[in-house]
């Protein structure tokens, strides 16, 4: 017979199991029991919180195209819950960087996108997800408090999970229904604040009318009279050409003697224009020149210094009698300075005389037709808003909008039980005290079993105690 052939002792294996039986009684228990003392003190718990969503699918989100390339609702709803970005917007709400002590929020982000689970579930028509998180051991000493606020945050976290997928449903998705919506909302949000500023613009104006005199309050234009306006306004008008006629030939007559008074130096001798103090001025420089080129004179020379000296007082002197002659213009000049002045007190009364005659009239004009552009800008503004408002609300009927879209069936709770539960701390105890008892068995009847078929052999070496017995 081949030693590697298996062959049962009924005896035999019923000797052996008798034998480990009643030793296994005390050490399978102990084993049993130490198992699950490792189990509640030592292992960690997973506490698990499930919430349920209804997604109203849209005719553009299940066409041809996207079935073929798996670019189904489901999956985008699927897609979103597991980015990023909401991993971000829970972290920076619950901060479970400092709550399990993790190195960076870069693993907490991830530790989030691999907790949560979605399961679209096509027979219920809902989305199941899921979230867990690790608690601490079932029994672990001081951490009652911390098993509870694990089971806490599980349930707030996935419910901030919905809150935030609705949220970029209804203001970031690309879907045209939800463009759509968005644009909507905000041509309504600015059609109403336009509203809001012309009927505070107009509400302002009412007010400064209560402090403007009776007089000058709005009136139409049929109340007023226009023509002794027009009458002073035309000899105004007439009055100012004058002004501005005598004005340009004053000019004219000044620039002309400022021009001559600038280039004394090229007027003849036999001008009169200050032609002593010129003739002065022009011996003074000739003086200068014949010391000073011809004689070579230096500069330090006492007859070049008087010389110098003499140069500036004939200068001081013609510079004085310009600025007097220019205060003593002739007599046409004069006489035109005289006539300006005259038609410029006469314009000053004329729009004196206009403006104590047309203030009240300009007033209530100006004052009539701010008031009139106010309420037109109000009502343009009113209907605007009540077209926007009326368009929005045509299109909510229309279509569905992200956020609409997601309702919430059940909310997530906090759960009753971690996992593993007592059970399966049973299912793993009995298996740890009964699988050594079977591998026991096993090794110890194989190694009684060679004996008991080669006696010979044994008896050779040493018979064993256990096949002596027998």
């Amino acid at each position: 017979m081949n030693e590697d052939t298996l062959i049962i002792y009924g005896n035999l294996l019923k000797s052996v199991i008798s034998k480990w039986t009643k030793r296994w009684l005390v050490i399978g228990s102990s084993l049993f029991v130490l198992s699950i003392a490792c189990f509640l003190f030592f292992l960690p718990q997973t506490d698990t919180a499930t919430l349920s969503l209804s997604i109203q699918k849209t005719g553009a989100s299940i066409s041809a195209l996207s079935a073929l390339t798996g670019q189904t609702q489901e999956t985008k709803y699927i897609g979103i819950l597991k980015s990023r970005l909401l991993a971000e917007t829970v972290e920076n709400h619950f901060h479970l960087k400092n709550f399990y002590r993790l190195h960076s929020e870069r693993d907490a982000y991830d530790m989030l996108m691999n907790s949560i689970s979605p399961n679209d579930n096509a027979s219920d028509g809902l989305l199941y997800v899921t979230f867990s998180l690790p608690a601490p051991p079932r029994l672990a000493l001081g951490e009652n408090q911390r098993r509870n606020q694990v089971a806490n945050l599980t349930s707030d976290i996935l419910n901030l999970y919905s809150k935030a997928l609705k949220q970029y449903y209804a203001t970031s998705d690309n879907d045209r229904d939800s463009v759509l919506i968005r644009t909507g909302i905000e041509e309504v949000r600015k059609a109403r604040l336009r509203y809001v500023q012309a009927t505070h613009d107009l509400m302002a104006f009412i007010d400064h009318l209560k402090r403007v005199s009776p007089e000058s309050a709005p009136l139409s234009a049929s109340q007023t009279s226009s023509s002794p306006i027009q009458s002073l306004y035309t000899q105004a008008a007439e009055a100012q050409t004058e002004i501005s006629a005598l004005e340009q030939t004053q000019r004219t007559q000044e620039n002309g003697i400022r021009r001559q008074l600038e280039h004394l130096s090229s007027l003849p001798t036999e001008d009169p224009l200050l032609r002593i103090a010129r003739e002065n001025a022009a011996l003074a420089q000739a003086n200068i020149d014949q010391l000073t080129r011809v004689e070579q004179l230096a500069a330090e020379n006492p007859q070049v210094i008087r010389a110098r000296a003499q140069m500036a007082l004939a200068l001081r002197t013609l510079q004085q009698q310009k600025n007097s002659y220019l205060g003593q213009y002739p007599s046409q000049y004069l006489a035109a300075q005289t006539k300006l002045v005259a038609q410029q007190a006469r314009l000053s009364q004329l729009e004196s005389l206009i403006q104590r005659l047309a203030g009240h009239l300009s007033t209530q004009r100006i004052l009539s037709a701010r008031l009139a552009l106010l309420e037109e800008n109000q009502q343009a503004d009113l209907a605007t808003l009540k077209a926007a408002d009326a368009e929005y609300t045509q299109m909510r009927i229309n279509t569905v909008s992200g956020k609409s879209r997601i309702s919430v069936v059940d909310s997530a709770l906090p759960p009753r039980h971690s996992k593993p539960g007592l059970l399966l701390f049973a299912v793993f105890g009995m298996i740890i005290a009964i699988l050594p008892f079977f591998v026991i068995i096993f090794v110890d009847y194989i190694k009684q079993a060679r004996y008991y078929a080669y006696p010979s052999a044994s008896h050779q070496d040493s018979v064993p105690a256990e096949r002596s017995s027998e």
